[in-house]
């Protein structure tokens, strides 16, 4: 990974700050989540996959909540 960001000069300095944060974000996420919906980020490589994940489960549930309010159930 050094040797490609190297001919950028400080590309270095910027991956490992960037890894730094993704841990730090990933981190957040799992520590503000209940057990229960640790399931949906199990296996998530990066914050933005877990966050994707999260945003997909929450918007199927919108949904589903807004058809069922629609049918009168």
């Amino acid at each position: 990974v050094a040797n490609r960001y190297s001919q950028y000069g400080g590309g270095i300095i910027k991956v490992v700050n960037f890894k730094k944060g993704e841990r730090k974000c990933k981190s957040l996420v799992i520590q503000c989540l209940s057990d229960n919906m640790l399931e949906y980020v199990r296996n998530k490589r990066s914050a933005f996959e877990m966050f994707e994940a999260l945003k997909g489960k929450f918007e199927e549930k919108v949904f589903f909540h807004k058809l069922s309010v629609e049918k009168g159930f």
